[in-house]
């Protein structure tokens, strides 16, 4: 945990070390997090938990990532940076629950009946909606 945010959530061991992570022990399997940002996202089999393994180093990267924790459902990526851009973008695609410099730690966004019925349906909704 980061001591100097409190709201900063206990990270996967296998994060790359940075400002986007994925908290560990919330991980679906779902692999939509993978699909929007392969390049820096990673599978521990073993363990079956994604976690990122390697910060974004480009712009694309950058908006791979954002997307990434705009597709994650249940808030497992998570933003603990303070970059206005990435803050305002995260804010912009409804998921500010997700960074910690914004977020209580206890705060969860609500989820629509609709949503726990269609959830995937929600999900590729989410990516071609960033995506375009």
């Amino acid at each position: 945990m980061n001591e100097g945010n409190p709201n900063e959530r206990d990270r996967y061991p296998l994060n790359a070390k940075g400002e986007f992570y994925v908290e560990d022990g919330i991980c679906l399997c779902c692999m939509i997090p993978e699909i929007e940002a392969a390049e820096l996202m990673g599978f521990d089999h073993q363990a079956m938990h994604c976690y990122l393994k390697q910060q974004p180093m480009t712009p694309e990267e950058l908006e791979h990532a954002i997307a990434a924790v705009a597709t994650s459902d249940i808030q497992g990526l998570r933003y603990a940076g303070n970059n206005e851009y990435v803050l305002g973008r995260l804010v912009e695609l409804g998921v500010s629950d997700c960074c910690d410099a914004l977020a209580p730690k206890e705060k969860l966004r609500s989820v629509e009946p609709e949503d726990k019925e269609n959830f995937v349906r929600t999900c590729l909704k989410k990516i071609f909606k960033t995506k375009s």
